[in-house]
C-alpha cells in the first residue's frame, strides 16, 4: 500500500480495498482463467459492494475450482446444488448458473478466437461491447461490461481526478 497518496473516494481508507485499487484494478491480464475470474467477480459483484467481493474470492476461488476454466465448464445440476448450499460464498442461483454458462462460453470463444483474451482484446470498445458480450454471456449488463473491461486492463479505468493513478496508464 503506497502511504500518502490521494486515492479514487471509493477506496474509503479501507485497507482491503485500497490494495485492489492499487494493485489489482486495471492492470492488464491475459491469462484466460484469470479474466473469467474477473468476469465472475464482476457478475457476483451486481447489487453489491466490491468489499464484499473481495472478502468472498478466496471462497469463490475454492467454490468454482480456481477458477479454471474447463472445471467450471463441466459442473453439472449436483455441483450447482452444492453452491447453493456453501454458506461461505454468495448463493444467488442465478449468478452460480451464469457463471457456469459463461465458462461454456469461454470454451467456444477459445476455439473460435483461440484465446479470451484474444476476443477481449479484438471488441470494439466503440461499438455495442455490450451487445456483443451479451451475445456470449449471461449477467453482463451495462455496468457489469463496463467495470469488467476497467478491470482487466482492456479499457482505462475510471479515477477520480485527484487520484495518483488519474491517467497513468
Amino acid at each position: 500500500m503506497k502511504k500518502n497518496f490521494k486515492r479514487c473516494s471509493w477506496c474509503l481508507d479501507d485497507p482491503i480495498l485500497i490494495d485492489y485499487h492499487d494493485n489489482e484494478w486495471g492492470k492488464k491480464i491475459i491469462d484466460d482463467n484469470k479474466l473469467f475470474e474477473r468476469m465472475t467477480l464482476e457478475v457476483f459483484q451486481a447489487g453489491l459492494s466490491w468489499k464484499i467481493i473481495l472478502l468472498k474470492r478466496e471462497a469463490l476461488r475454492r467454490a468454482f475450482s480456481q477458477f479454471d476454466i474447463d472445471k467450471v465448464s463441466k459442473y453439472n445440476e449436483k455441483k450447482i446444488e452444492k453452491l447453493l448450499q456453501d454458506k461461505n460464498i454468495i448463493r444467488n442461483k442465478r449468478k452460480i448458473m451464469a457463471t457456469v454458462y459463461n465458462a461454456k462460453s469461454i470454451k467456444q470463444i477459445q476455439k473460435e478466437f483461440g484465446s479470451f483474451y484474444n476476443f477481449i482484446q479484438n471488441l470494439d470498445i466503440s461499438n455495442n461491447t455490450v451487445k456483443e458480450l451479451k451475445k456470449y454471456f449471461k449477467f453482463m449488463g451495462n455496468e457489469t461490461v463496463k467495470c469488467f473491461l476497467m478491470g482487466c486492463g482492456r479499457v482505462e479505468p475510471e479515477h477520480d481526478k485527484h487520484c495518483f493513478l488519474y491517467n497513468k496508464r
